[in-house]
C-alpha cells in the first residue's frame, strides 16, 4: 500500500509536520513513518479501512492509555492539531485511519544486548500487562478488540499455503481444535499485545518500552509468553546451543514474570501447543520466502526443513517444560 498525495497532505497538515521530517519505516500491516517535531521523536501510521476497523483502534488506543495510566511503559498516542486521537481521511471511497505515537525511548536490544538481566525485565512488563488484564475482567472493564480466532495471521494459510499441503492444513486446523478444548478464565484469558518481539520494544537503561499494539486481542495469557520465546529460539536458529540458549531465556523470563503475574504452571505445560500454532502461521507468512526480495538470516534456516517438522509432528523447541516449572 502506497500513499496518495492527498493522504500525505492531511499527515502533514493534521499534526504540523514537515515534510522533510517523513522518514518511511518497513511495515507489513500499516504504512508507518517516523517524524521528528520540536526536537521530539514520534511514529506515525496509516491503516487502510479495508484491513483495519476503526472501532477496533480505538479499543487499541484505549488500552494503550489505560497500560500508560498505570505506570507501564508503552509508546501512547498523541493528539492531532485537532485535538483527534485517529484521524481520518477519505480516497476514492475507501477510509484511512491516521493515528501517531511518541516513538519509544530508547534502543532496538541486539544479540549482545539480550542477557539474563533483560530476559527477566521481558517477563516483568509481560506480567504487569497481564496483571492488568486480569483486573480488568475481574471489574468487567472492556476493551473493543478481536477474540484470538479471528486474528487476520490466521488467514495466511488458506491465501499463501498451496492446497496440496494436506497435512500442513490437518496440523492447523488440530491445533485450532485443541485450543478451543482449553479453559477461559479471569486469570488465564484477557487481553494481550500477542505479537511481543524484539523489534517491538526499545531498551534503555534496562527500562523497556513496548509499542505496536497494533494485533493486541482477547487470548491466553500463555501466548504472550510462547511469542516472546518463539522469536528469541528462531532468530537464534543458527546457534549450537539454541535449546540450552532457549530454557536460558524462558527461565529468567518466568522469573521476572512471577514477580508481577501468576500464571499456573498447567498453562506452562502448553507453551508446545502455542508454539505450534506460532510455527505454522510462521511457515504461511514466509511460504514464497524464496521470492522475497530480501529477507532475515533466519528465515532460509528456519523455513528450508520447516514443512517435514510440521508433518512429523516434531517439536519445535525441544525442552521439558514440566520440569521448567520447578524451577520457576
Amino acid at each position: 500500500m502506497e500513499l496518495n498525495n492527498k493522504i500525505i497532505n492531511a499527515c502533514l497538515d493534521r499534526y504540523g509536520i514537515s515534510r522533510n521530517s517523513l522518514k518511511k519505516l518497513i511495515s507489513h500491516q500499516n504504512i508507518v513513518y517516523s517524524y521528528s517535531k520540536d526536537n521530539k521523536e514520534y511514529i506515525l501510521r496509516v491503516s487502510n479501512s479495508k484491513r483495519r476497523n476503526l472501532k477496533f483502534i480505538y479499543g487499541e488506543l484505549d488500552w494503550i492509555s489505560f497500560l500508560s495510566d498505570n505506570k507501564v511503559s508503552v509508546s501512547s498516542a498523541i493528539e492531532s492539531l485537532n485535538g483527534k486521537l485517529i484521524e481520518v481521511v477519505t480516497v476514492d471511497g475507501n477510509d484511512f485511519f491516521i493515528t501517531a505515537f511518541k516513538k519509544a525511548y530508547g534502543i532496538y536490544a541486539k544479540k549482545q544486548y539480550r542477557n539474563k538481566e533483560l530476559f527477566e525485565n521481558m517477563g516483568r512488563l509481560t506480567g504487569e500487562m497481564h496483571n492488568l488484564s486480569k483486573q480488568c475482567n475481574l471489574n468487567k472493564k472492556y476493551f473493543y478488540r478481536p477474540q484470538w480466532y479471528n486474528s487476520n495471521l490466521l488467514n495466511y494459510i488458506n491465501i499463501t499455503v498451496d492446497k496440496s499441503e494436506t497435512i500442513i492444513y490437518k496440523e492447523f486446523y488440530n491445533t485450532l481444535n485443541e485450543l478451543n478444548q482449553l479453559p477461559k478464565n479471569h486469570s488465564s484469558y484477557g487481553i494481550i499485545h500477542s505479537d511481543i518481539h524484539f523489534k517491538n520494544f526499545n531498551v534503555s537503561d534496562n527500562v523497556i518500552t513496548y509499542f505496536d499494539f497494533d494485533d493486541c486481542e482477547y487470548g491466553w495469557f500463555v501466548n504472550d509468553i510462547s511469542i516472546q520465546l518463539f522469536y528469541f529460539y528462531v532468530e537464534n536458529y543458527d546457534s549450537n546451543e539454541k535449546e540450552e540458549d532457549a530454557r536460558c531465556f524462558i527461565k529468567y523470563f518466568l522469573e521476572g514474570y512471577n514477580k508481577e503475574n501468576h500464571l499456573d504452571n498447567y498453562w506452562i505445560t502448553k507453551l508446545p501447543l502455542f508454539l505450534k500454532l506460532r510455527e505454522i502461521i510462521m511457515y504461511s507468512m514466509l511460504y514464497n520466502w524464496k521470492t522475497f526480495d530480501s529477507c532475515s538470516p533466519w528465515v532460509k534456516k528456519y523455513m528450508i526443513c520447516r514443512k517435514e517438522c510440521i508433518e512429523n509432528k516434531k517439536t519445535l523447541i525441544d525442552l521439558d517444560f514440566s520440569k521448567l516449572c520447578h524451577e520457576k
